[in-house]
Parts: C-alpha cells; sequence; structure tokens
C-alpha cells in the first residue's frame, strides 16, 4: 500500500496571492500570524501579501524571528508570540525557513506536549492537525509548500533534524512567480538546484513508484528547461521554476530523499551552509556514487534534461551524461564576479588536514595552507566562527580566474572595515606582541600573510623577530634580542596545542621575520 498527501488547495500563476484574503475570510480565521525571515521584511517582499490583508481588513501580527537554517530557539520564540497575539491561523512567506519554523510553530501550538521542539524528530506520534498554515513561497526551490516535512538546527548539538508529520502539510499553497522575481540570481541558482536534486532523489529513492516517478519525471523536465533563464529572472524560467519545484515536492514528499539531502543538513547544520549549495556541491558526486543501482532510471533524467541520442548509448554513457547534466547551474551558483567581495582565507597546518585539503583549492605557505572560502554569514560578530563555503579545486576551474587576481582581491576584503578580520596589533609591558582580530574570535595568524603589519611590528620593534603561532587565532612575537626565551615559549605552545581543538592549532614551529621581510621557519 502506498499513502500520498497534498495540499487541500493550491493556487499558481502570477498574481495568486491576490487569493489569500478570500482564503482567510472562507475558512473563518479572523487574527492572522504572518511569519517571514527579517530580509523578506527588510526588502519589503514580505509587504506584498501584508499590504493584501491591511487592504482586506484582516488582522495579522508579523513575526520575523527566522533565521536561515531555523533553529529551536526560533521555533519556541514564534510559539510564544503566536499565543500572546491569539492568532488562529498562520501565512508563511519566504523559502524553506520560513515554511519550516511554521509548521512547527503550528504543531507544538495544537500538540503542546511537543514544546521542547527536540521530541518532533522523526515521525512524531503527533495527535492533532497543525494550525493552519497558508504558505507563500518566495524561492523556487523547496517545495515545502506542498510536503509533509521540515527541518529544524539544533545549535547546542551542532546538528539538524528531519520531521515527519502527515499533520503538518499546510492547507493552501499560492505559488505566486512574482513574489519570486526579487530573489537574487545566486539564490535563484541555488534554490532551483535544490529543487533538482529534490526531483532526481524523489525519481531513484527506494521508496519511488508509479505516481511519483510521474511528478519527479516532469518536475525534472520543467527544471531543465527553466534553471537557466529563472536566473536572468526571465519571466517564463520563473514561472517554470515556481511550477518545476512544487511538482518535485509533491512527489518527495511522499517517497523520501536520498544521500545528497542527508549530508546536505549536515553541512547546513555544522557550517551554516546555505541548503541549496550544498545540495549543488554534492549532487554530481552523489550521482555517481548510486550509478550503479539505479537501473534504467538515470537513461529517463537525461533524456528529461535534454540529452540528445540518449536511446543510442550504452549504460555507461547515459549514467555519465545524467551526471554532467546534474552540473547545470553550478557556473551560476559559483560566479566569481557574484561573490568575490564574499572571498577570504583561512590559515591551516598542511600535515594535519591532509584528509579537509583534498579537494579544496589552497596555496602552500610554508608548513601551512591557504584556503580560500566563500562567506555566508551576515551577521560577523555574532558568529565570527563561521567560516563559509570552502573553495573546491571545481570551483577555481569554473571561475577561471588568474590566483593574482583573486589574491588581490582578498585583500581588498580584509581591509575593509565593515567585514569581520581586522587585523590589530597590540603591546604588552615586556615588549612582546601579539596579532589579534578585533572581534578575538577569527584569524589573527592572517597576519602572516600581511607586509604591512609585519613592518609595522618590525618598526614598533625596532629590530627583526620570532612568531610563535598561539592559535589560527592569535600570534606572538618575539623581539630577536629576547631569542633566548623562544626555546621557552616554543615548548610551552607544543604543550598547550595536546590540549586545543584540532581545528584551532596551527604549527609547532617558530617563523622569523628579519632583514630578508618575508616569512621563514626558524631552525
Amino acid at each position: 500500500m502506498n499513502k500520498f498527501m497534498l495540499n487541500e488547495t493550491s493556487y499558481h500563476g502570477a498574481g495568486a496571492i491576490a487569493a489569500i484574503p478570500e482564503e482567510i475570510k472562507s475558512r473563518g480565521f479572523k487574527k492572522v500570524f504572518v511569519a517571514s525571515d527579517p530580509d523578506l521584511v527588510k526588502f519589503g517582499v514580505s509587504k506584498k501579501v501584508t499590504d493584501i490583508l491591511e487592504n482586506a481588513g484582516i488582522e495579522y501580527k508579523l513575526y520575523s524571528d527566522i533565521k536561515p537554517n531555523p533553529t529551536i530557539e526560533n521555533v519556541q520564540h514564534g510559539v510564544a508570540e503566536f499565543k500572546a497575539y491569539g492568532a488562529d491561523c498562520i501565512v508563511a512567506i519566504g523559502g524553506g525557513s520560513s515554511m519550516d519554523t511554521s509548521k512547527a510553530i503550528g504543531i507544538i501550538i495544537n500538540n503542546p506536549e511537543f514544546e521542547d521542539v527536540r521530541s518532533l524528530e522523526g515521525v512524531a506520534p503527533t495527535k492533532n492537525k497543525c494550525v493552519p498554515i497558508i504558505a507563500v513561497p518566495t524561492t523556487a526551490g523547496t517545495a515545502a509548500e506542498v510536503t509533509i516535512n521540515y527541518v529544524v538546527t539544533d545549535v547546542e548539538r551542532k546538528r539538524k533534524f528531519v520531521c515527519v508529520d502527515a499533520h503538518d502539510i499546510p492547507v493552501v499553497a499560492v505559488v505566486d512567480p512574482d513574489m519570486m522575481s526579487t530573489m537574487p540570481a545566486s539564490l535563484t541558482a541555488a534554490t532551483g538546484m535544490d529543487a533538482l536534486t529534490h526531483a532526481i532523489e524523489g525519481y531513484i529513492t527506494k521508496g519511488a513508484w508509479e505516481l511519483s516517478d510521474m511528478f519527479h519525471i516532469k518536475a525534472i523536465e520543467i527544471i531543465a528547461r527553466s534553471l537557466r533563464d529563472a536566473v536572468k529572472n526571465g519571466k517564463e524560467g520563473r514561472e517554470g521554476m515556481a511550477l518545476g519545484q512544487y511538482v518535485a515536492g509533491m512527489g518527495f514528499s511522499n517517497v523520501g530523499l536520498g544521500v545528497d539531502h542527508s549530508m546536505a543538513h549536515t553541512l547546513s547544520a555544522y557550517y551554516d551552509t546555505p541548503h541549496g549549495k550544498a545540495c549543488a556541491i554534492l549532487l554530481p558526486t552523489v550521482m555517481a556514487y548510486n550509478a550503479e543501482y539505479t537501473g534504467e532510471k538515470y537513461k529517463d533524467i537525461a533524456k528529461a534534461m535534454g540529452v540528445k541520442g540518449v536511446d543510442n548509448m550504452s549504460v555507461e554513457e547515459y549514467r555519465k551524461a545524467a551526471g554532467n547534466v546534474s552540473l547545470l547551474s553550478q557556473q551560476d551558483i559559483w560566479s566569481y564576479e557574484r561573490i568575490k567581495d564574499r572571498l577570504y582565507v583561512e590559515m591551516v597546518n598542511r600535515k594535519w588536514n591532509e584528509q579537509y585539503l583534498e579537494h579544496k583549492y589552497y596555496v602552500p605557505f610554508l608548513d601551512l595552507a591557504v584556503v580560500y572560502y566563500i562567506d555566508t554569514q551576515l551577521d560577523y560578530k555574532n558568529a565570527p566562527e563561521h567560516r563559509g563555503t570552502a573553495v573546491t579545486k571545481d570551483i577555481f576551474k569554473i571561475w577561471s580566474v588568474e590566483p593574482e587576481v583573486i589574491w588581490k582581491q582578498v585583500l581588498e576584503n580584509m581591509g575593509k572595515e565593515s567585514l569581520f578580520l581586522m587585523l590589530v596589533v597590540t603591546e604588552e609591558e615586556n615588549s612582546l606582541m601579539t596579532f589579534e582580530d578585533a572581534f578575538q574570535k577569527n584569524q589573527g595568524a592572517l597576519a602572516l600573510l600581511q607586509k604591512s603589519i609585519l613592518d609595522e611590528a618590525k618598526k614598533k620593534l625596532e629590530e627583526p623577530f620570532y612568531i610563535l603561532p598561539v592559535s589560527i587565532f592569535e600570534l606572538m612575537i618575539v623581539p630577536e634580542s629576547q631569542a633566548d626565551e623562544v626555546e621557552e615559549m616554543k615548548k610551552a605552545i607544543i604543550e598547550s596545542n595536546h590540549e586545543m581543538p584540532v581545528e584551532y592549532l596551527l604549527s609547532n614551529n617558530v617563523y622569523y621575520y628579519g632583514e630578508k621581510e618575508e616569512v621563514e621557519i626558524a631552525g
């Protein structure tokens, strides 16, 4: 026996949000809890819906304590706000984060025994349907408006957990492509790849059957012909992606996903990597991994994505062809021009991080590796430990930009006061100095790469100096005239390295900055 669940009602096409007031009134709702993320509020996207509510004389409260990869705290705060307002329904505006937060709030309101949120993980034994949700997606990717799934981040345990509950599906989905037209191209590409991943994984998952296959193959076809135009903000492309991602959701919500999503959610929980980008990065690799277990399904995928001559291909050929077209929008996601202002570096020890560095693009520096990453964190001061998405060798190939140009851009970004990395020099009473960063949590060790800072220190000391790598966060420097203290300090640092988390370690070596005006390994 197979079970299939869909929305009671869905609206599609430009201007569909105009139907929201009538749905609210016809269902007898009086006080609306509008859930949307802060950026959508800030840039006036949510206002498109709230203006309609106001014009219809419908009372509402706006809740926006929602972050990407929403947390237990976001949900619990939302529950408290919902109760305080006395709402009787939810209008969820946004991508997966707003939808997932709304589902969790709605479930807990009508099933208060799950107020800890964690107990909702998996298939929770809820007894009551959630508060009625009218879902208005603003991204063409998650299909959360038609699924019975939602995902919450447990910050304390650095993990995400998936909740599967037939009681949480929105009663109404309003899929209006105009609500998606304000999204930046990079987000359109990333969420589009999430949608493609949904469709492909739903098609090859063990739970797939004839009805779900119908949705997934059609979704792959629609996404393949629409995504590139949507990235360019083309009208047809936007409309196609709005429909394609919804059709994919109709399928995978009922049969499940696969390895790509299991790993993508882990990346999001631990590194705060945007979900769509994580899916896009993993999809080609996962498709290659799954290929031999998929029978002829890759032939269908390749056909749906427009590959010519599939019927004349061998099994190996059409499986490879299907995997290659899964790279559909990598160039749009990783466009150098779009991400260059968010490009930074970190340093790690090469020997201690061989596995981590295997597929990364990095520049060797002494016993270290300078690793490039794309920052995805908006609030640096409150989450400075976040590093973003590391640049892989494949991403570097896509860029086709000279390393010198990239390095110049990194130095420029590091010098912008508005961003998190600001290296400062502090002088201690004993003539020792340290390089730290302004927030005391990022890589003060990056001073090793900045000649201007090293020269400033040399000028203050009026002599060459040794550099002791306390951690990735801090360097200590010792004037050459105090060289007799270096060995003891080195021993102390090596000893402290045994007690420090490996991700904070830099090196057991001592460095030297002298007349050559370049950093060397001392002795």
